[in-house]
């Protein structure tokens, strides 16, 4: 199991999403990784250029959506 698939599981997200709703999680970059995530799999081209129109969508650089896919694509423990 993934990371993503981790925190993409129907109670897990929901989880999250009332954590932040709450007040308790203050930080809603979560759900904005699985957003990106998402997109870039959604996306045709090739990897760089997925990286670069996620970037400039999310106003983030291209090495940030690059490391959000791999942080996302590796194992949970």
């Amino acid at each position: 199991m993934t990371i993503y698939q981790l925190l993409n599981e129907k109670n897990n997200l929901t989880t999250i999403v009332k954590l932040i709703r709450n007040k308790i999680i203050l930080d809603s970059t979560v759900l904005q990784h699985i957003s990106i995530y998402d997109s870039f799999y959604q996306m045709e081209g090739s990897k760089n250029q997925r990286y670069k129109n996620l970037g400039l969508e999310y106003n983030l650089h291209y090495k940030t959506i690059q490391k959000i896919i791999l942080k996302l694509n590796k194992n949970a423990k």
